[in-house]
């Protein structure tokens, strides 16, 4: 059994493929496994990952019919050994050491989540951020928090910059939902969250390189109503904070992540049709407006939200301006 189990989904990827896993057989922390789960690909991602698993033991290369990124990631659950998985896109690569930082944050065993920091990177692989979560160690309820406080922590819905202790996901039967097409990383943390008794621990070591990519899957979903996925699965983690009796303040702020939901759809949707697009965003902000209690919240969250935007661009000497409704 090794240390890691690495879960890679392919789908046609050969344009990064090599480069990602070579950027993990280079890690200087060896114990690990690299499952590479083909979703039905094709083009040459198979010859690059069989070439990978013909010249070293720890990469296992696994085919199976085209079901979904999610679909992909959970045959890889099933086939893992590991005490700890973490899961890499196909298009992204980890730095030098990543591996290594990670298992040296992971502290004693009351640990259930590492989570690392990670760098955004645009098409010239230049960083343009660095996201960190700041606290050395984070609460189960501020493991909640920390996915839903974009201003304090950085976006952490992401399942990449991650490390999950296998026995848990197993015991608690917790695998991606394969239903959505669109946030289902965060759904994953918030199942994962949900079930773990122990703590977080956090890396401020740069552990991950998310790259933006032309064509990205924001760009391909806008196109269609595939990003509307957003929405329901938003509306499921709400769901889920009050069933998980998590404290008042988390449901509030998965109940807010309705409406930053309703902000995303809203300028990320580019349908063809301009009257279908109005009455498809005016569908959205009316079960926003339901599902969270009513026009008075919604009131309170646009406020707030323009006040702390507001805030924002004062420091960087810019005035705010933007259509809240």
């Amino acid at each position: 059994m090794h240390s890691v189990s690495i879960i890679i989904p392919i789908y046609n990827g050969e344009r990064y493929l090599y480069q990602c896993l070579e950027s993990i057989q280079m890690q200087g922390y060896t114990d690990f496994e690299v499952l590479m789960i083909d979703d039905g690909s094709t083009d040459g991602s198979a010859g690059i990952c069989m070439e990978f698993a013909e010249r070293d033991s720890r990469f296992r290369y696994k085919h199976k019919e085209n079901g979904g990124v999610s679909s992909a990631r959970n045959v890889g659950i099933e086939e893992s050994t590991g005490e700890w998985l973490l899961f890499v896109d196909a298009d992204d690569k980890i730095p030098d050491n990543a591996l290594g930082n990670f298992m040296a944050c992971r502290g004693d065993e009351r640990t259930d989540l590492v989570v690392g920091a990670y760098a955004i990177e645009d098409k010239e692989k230049q960083t343009v951020e660095v996201l960190r979560v700041g606290e050395p160690e984070l609460s189960k309820i501020d493991s909640a928090n920390m996915l839903f406080l974009e201003n304090k922590y950085g976006y952490q819905g992401y399942i990449w910059n991650k490390l999950f202790k296998r026995s848990v996901v197993l015991e608690n039967n917790i695998r991606f939902d394969e239903r959505y097409r669109f946030n289902e990383d965060r759904l994953f943390c918030v199942e994962y969250i949900c079930a773990m008794k122990g703590v977080a621990k956090t890396c401020d070591d740069i552990i991950y390189n998310y790259v933006k990519h032309l064509g990205s899957t924001i760009g391909t979903m806008g196109k269609d109503l595939r990003i509307l996925d957003d929405y329901t699965s938003s509306l499921y983690i709400y769901e889920r904070m009050k069933e998980c009796h998590f404290p008042r303040r988390t449901v509030s702020l998965s109940r807010d992540n309705l409406f930053f939901s309703y902000d995303f759809i809203r300028h990320n949707l580019k349908l063809a049709d301009a009257e279908e697009q109005v009455r498809v965003v005016g569908d959205i902000k009316s079960r926003a407006i339901r599902d969270s209690g009513g026009m008075l919240f919604f009131a309170d969250n646009r406020l707030r939200r323009f006040l702390s935007r507001q805030i924002n661009h004062l420091r960087s000497n810019k005035i705010y301006l933007e259509s809240l409704f």
